[in-house]
Formats: C-alpha cells, structure tokens, sequence
C-alpha cells in the first residue's frame, strides 16, 4: 500500500475556559466602626442626666486576671517591658483622666489598650471643629454631648477588659469633702490625670493627692 501523502495527526487538546473572577471591591465586607453595636448603658441613659450622675458605659466584659494565659498571650509585649508585677500593678488600677481633648485623649487611649481595672474620663467642653483635627475619636460635630461622651464608644472597643465610665460635664469640685462623694469618688481612685485643667484646680487636686497618697499627674 502507497503512504498517504499531505497528511498529520493533530493531537486533540481541552483547553479549560478559566472562570471569570467577580470583582469585589476592596470595602466589602467592612464593618464600619461607627456601625459596630456596642451593647452598653449609655445606649440606654439619657443625655439630660449626664450632667450630674456617673455615666457607667459598662458592656460585656470580661474580668482581667494577669494569672490567665490568654492574658498574659495578649499582653506579653508589656510584660516583656515592664514585667508582671507591673503589668499586674497596673491592671489593678482605678484610674481617672480628666480633659477629652487631644493629648488628653491619647493618654485615655494607651492606658486602655495596656489595660487597667476600670477607666473614668471627664470632660466639660462640646465638641468643636478644632477638636475634629486634633484627635480620630471625633469625626462630626455633635450637639448636647460632650468629647468625653462622644469619644467613649470608641474608647470602649480597644479593650473589653477596662470597665469605663464617663464623669458628669461639671468642673472638678476643690473641697476634699466633694471629691469623695458622688459622683466623684476620688477615694476609690488609684490615679488622676489633669489634662487642661486651670492652675487653681491643678493645686487643689495635688493636694488632695498628696494628703490621700493617690498617684497625680498634671500636664
């Protein structure tokens, strides 16, 4: 038999379509921080009352015990600085921080991520513009509530470990007798921070610090 000429064997090859990806935006799926719900008390209080009573913006936390390992995983970086007896020292601590503006708010923020037993922060002045460029707590202007009532929702979210409060809008009584009653209590508080306070109050809170042995700060 004669070989057949002018012809090949092409081989049959699949070629598999590859499937068109659906573009998905760099946004989807991200929980806006404004829309993250916050299950607290204040949700519940009514802003009229927050001149004159303690504001407890207390959700569901949970107890921090420097004994427990997910603790000591989640804070290893500020035990490796400071060591445990510090970092426990720390997170048995009341704490008050007085002036929501900015170094005043920044200080709120880093005692709240390293942890402490409860946090209380005071403020008497609304939210301006100005403070929208001096801090990320704030991003809108809002009437009827103060910085310190408009940072703490954000405050709360760094760290479910901190029972955090905010203070009555009411400036800072100058008598020992006031600082220990409601809603102050200055008693039970471990540390005061005065961050835009008037040089009369800033005297009167250091000498109640030092008569009452409290750690005071000023700045």
């Amino acid at each position: 038999m004669e070989k057949p000429t002018n012809y090949t064997v092409k081989p049959t090859i699949k070629i598999k379509k590859a499937k068109k990806q659906k573009d998905v935006a760099i946004t989807d799926g991200m929980a806006l921080l404004n829309d993250v719900e916050m299950d607290t008390d204040s949700e519940n209080e009514d802003s009229k009352n927050s001149s004159t009573t303690m504001i407890d913006t207390t959700g569901k936390l949970k107890e921090m015990d420097i004994d427990d390992e997910a603790v000591k995983d989640r804070w290893s970086r500020y035990i490796g600085a400071m060591g445990v007896e510090a970092v426990a020292k720390q997170a048995a601590a009341n704490i008050f921080v007085s002036g929501a503006g900015a170094l005043g708010i920044e200080i709120s923020k880093n005692l709240v991520l390293s942890g402490c037993k409860s946090f209380t922060l005071h403020d008497t002045k609304p939210v301006t513009k100005r403070d929208l460029s001096g801090q990320f707590f704030l991003n809108e202007v809002v009437e009827a509530k103060t910085r310190a009532e408009e940072c703490m929702p954000r405050l709360l979210q760094l760290n479910y470990y901190v029972r955090c409060k905010v203070a009555p809008n009411l400036a800072l009584p100058h008598e020992i007798e006031a600082l220990e009653q409601e809603p102050w209590n200055f008693q039970n508080m471990d540390v005061i921070i005065l961050t835009e306070a008037d040089f009369a109050t800033a005297i009167a809170i250091d000498a109640y610090c030092r008569a009452k042995g409290k750690k005071f700060i000023f700045t």
